[in-house]
């Protein structure tokens, strides 16, 4: 069968696509903001959207249902953007060891503003009266959220994304939290391990991800971190590879030097019954009988023993 070639792209029709593609970007900025001109810059005297400031979005009821999750933040206006462009180009402040190798969940998170919680509600009641509940108490929480001092698009401002959240909370007999060990912090709010151990009171498995990443060393730190902090937690190691850390992230001189990463790693599957260890731990008595953790558990165990063997 006679092999077809491929249809030949020139330098000209790249650069219509290039076109093409700037002008779809410009439809759609003109549609999102009419008054706006892309010909004028935003800082421009007389320009549309010149003084501008940010500004919080109304949450609008989703009718379509393919974007119905699509999250919402509020938007920066041109006049910050360009800012933050400018203070982009300026030196690069390095902060000290002190500084720039500690941060807190207070430093990151707010104490003033929680994330929004589902109203209580009885199966009684219809579809309407629930999500007219609900949409009250989200409005009442956005509110709260523009009053307060909080940084842009810094929660979600879509009530469909929520209901997804508490819908999958409520179905679900354990909750697993997956964050990179490398900065699990940004990766843990602190009003969701509430909302989910305090409020609900499921379980909570916290899976430390990319351990071979950074020396076992932090790895240990973090657990123990996790343990102190967060007491109603169960927490897991997990990777893809057996192989020792690629980077000491404890010794400076090392996470100087440039390692090429080899080309092939052998899989290790005996974290995955670790895993399900842990999930194991917290399953309700009367529920362990509906999965069958020890075939699991041992299913990976094997395997590793016999590719050792």
């Amino acid at each position: 069968m006679p092999l077809h070639r491929k249809k030949p792209f020139s330098a000209k029709q790249k650069k219509m696509q290039l076109l093409a593609k700037r002008v779809s970007k410009r439809d759609q900025a003109a549609r999102e903001d009419p008054e706006w001109d892309f010909r004028q810059r935003p800082n421009e005297e007389g320009a549309p959207g010149g003084p501008q400031t940010a500004h919080a979005q109304t949450a609008k009821p989703a009718t379509d249902g393919r974007n119905k999750l699509t999250s919402q933040f509020d938007k920066l206006s041109r006049v910050e953007i360009e800012d933050n462009k400018k203070r982009s180009m300026q030196p690069l402040h390095r902060l000290s060891l002190e500084d720039g190798l500690t941060m807190s969940f207070d430093d990151a998170y707010s104490a003033d503003v929680d994330i929004p919680v589902r109203p209580e509600w009885t199966y009684g009641e219809s579809k309407s009266v629930v999500e007219g509940r609900e949409a009250a108490y989200f409005n009442s929480w956005l509110e709260r959220l523009r009053a307060s001092d909080e940084e842009v698009s810094l929660y979600e401002k879509n009530l469909e994304v929520w209901r997804q959240l508490w819908r999958v909370v409520e179905i679900s007999d354990i909750l697993l939290l997956i964050v990179d060990v490398r900065h699990p912090v940004l990766h843990f709010p602190p009003s969701l391990y509430r909302y989910i151990t305090e409020t609900t009171g499921k379980p909570l498995v916290v899976v430390l991800n990319k351990t071979d990443l950074v020396a076992e060393n932090t790895v240990q730190a973090w657990m123990h971190y996790f343990k102190q902090r967060f007491p109603a937690v169960v927490l897991t190691r997990f990777c893809c590879y057996r192989d020792e850390a690629l980077v000491d992230d404890t010794a400076v001189a090392s996470m100087k030097m440039r390692r090429q990463r080899p080309r092939r790693r052998t899989h290790d599957s005996r974290l995955v019954g670790d895993l399900f260890a842990a999930c194991r731990s917290v399953c309700e008595t009367d529920k362990l009988g509906l999965v069958g953790w020890e075939d699991l558990i041992a299913r990976y165990t094997d395997k590793v023993e016999e590719e050792e063997d």
